[in-house]
């Protein structure tokens, strides 16, 4: 019995290779970029080798969790994946593999890395004077931060629009944004959010302001009455101009002359002369 075992042993070795009972190579798997927490948009790159001297690796890339190897990520056979530009969805434990095509070589699971990508920064939008009733004529600011304390962020600023969908009206602007003399055409929804050239590359959508004109606002009247009243006085003395200089005229057409039939200085002369 001894002797058949040893035979079939042999006869394994002899048809399999030794490197089918040999251990699997190990697949190590690292991170060339060093932060521990990435943020939206940053690029991460990583890498996975093979120990030993074989050559001619293909490559399995899986995104799972701590407990499950994942699903294998598709078209990624090379050493190296990288991700250039990362978003929350990246967030999760990755690991790798490899196997030499045509043959029985294949290596261990490598060891796991996990991927944490902080969500964007919160926006926030606020409407100065919110308290104020807003009216026509009034002038509206809205402000737009971005938490966090990172800087060099461009604006952009949405509203609800007719098609039901936030339209985009002013893009790479600064964090105020006034309407002057408001009226109900600006009646509407707002938001805003920010693209930044470095990591993290954007923010979240802020919150949205409803700017609802509800009525002549009192400096707008006041204004209004103003322009209305000088108009008002110059047609007065216009009107009064033009009556002034009519009678006038009609007067001066109208007044009597001097009657010619009256003595004048001479015929006087001479009848006192007779």
């Amino acid at each position: 019995m001894q002797t058949y075992g040893l035979f079939l042993f042999l006869w394994s070795s002899a048809v399999w290779g030794p490197a089918q009972f040999a251990e699997r190579p190990k697949a190590t798997l690292r991170m060339t970029t060093q932060e521990k927490l990435f943020h939206f948009g940053d690029t991460v790159n990583l890498e996975c080798s093979i120990e030993g001297d074989l050559t001619n690796w293909t490559f399995r890339w899986f995104f799972g969790n701590q407990t499950e190897k994942g699903k294998q990520i598709k078209d990624k056979t090379e050493d190296n994946y990288n991700i250039p530009y990362v978003t929350e969805s990246n967030s999760g434990v990755y690991r790798c593999d490899a196997y030499v095509a045509g043959s029985y070589n294949s290596s261990q699971t490598s060891n796991v890395i996990t991927l944490r990508i902080q969500e964007r920064p919160n926006a926030i939008l606020i409407l100065r004077n919110q308290e104020k009733l807003i009216s026509i004529g009034d002038t509206v600011t809205l402000d737009c931060s971005i938490d966090g304390g990172f800087t060099g962020w461009q604006y952009r600023w949405y509203k609800f629009g007719s098609s039901n969908d936030w339209e985009k009206f002013i893009e790479f602007s600064g964090s105020t944004y006034t309407i002057k003399s408001i009226s109900h055409s600006d009646n509407g929804e707002y938001l805003c959010d920010a693209i930044n050239e470095t990591p993290p590359c954007g923010s979240q959508a802020s919150n949205t302001i409803t700017v609802n004109v509800k009525g002549v606002g009192v400096g707008y009247a006041t204004v209004n009455g103003i322009r209305y009243g000088i108009s008002s006085l110059v047609l007065i003395v216009l009107l009064i101009i033009l009556i002034e200089c009519f009678w006038h005229k009609l007067h001066s057409i109208c007044r009597p002359t001097e009657d010619v039939c009256s003595p004048g200085p001479q015929d006087s002369d001479i009848y006192l002369n007779m």
